[in-house]
């Protein structure tokens, strides 16, 4: 990576990736102090490990997808604005683990593998929209 200018100072970079793929690792090391993009905050992922346990077992995933889905996307959203703030007050690149984006596409995800219905779907992505995922997704 090269060095950030001052002009790029106050950055918002979001890491996405499978599960598994060493995500939360690369944000712990880019926290780890000053690098190419200058001081760097990380926000790790925050997980409803409940929901989760709900969702994942195959019997449960069209009972609790778009539940999952909902409480994820308002999540993330919310990581994105506690990004913004950190990196605008301090000057610093902030770094989260996973973003709305990635949310976006786990839903096209659940609905393609039958776990969200259409109508679900369209709830769904109702919800995205009121929260502004396209701005925010803009803004990482």
């Amino acid at each position: 990576l090269r060095s950030l200018s001052a002009s790029q100072k106050g950055l918002v970079v979001a890491v996405e990736g499978n599960i598994g793929v060493g995500k939360s690792t690369l944000c712990s090391a880019l926290g780890r102090g000053d690098t190419a993009l200058g001081r760097v905050r990380t926000c790790r992922e925050r997980t409803p490990e409940g929901l989760l346990r709900l969702f994942y077992p195959l019997a449960n995933r069209s009972r609790y997808a778009l539940t999952l889905q909902a409480y994820m996307l308002s999540l993330r959203m919310d990581d994105v604005r506690l990004g913004q703030y950190i990196a605008e007050k301090e000057g610093t690149t902030t770094i989260l683990d996973r973003s709305p984006v990635g949310d976006l596409v786990f839903a096209v995800w659940n609905w393609l593998e039958g776990n969200i219905n259409e109508e679900e779907r369209k709830a769904y992505l109702e919800m995205a929209a009121l929260r502004r995922v396209g701005d925010a997704a803009r803004s990482i």
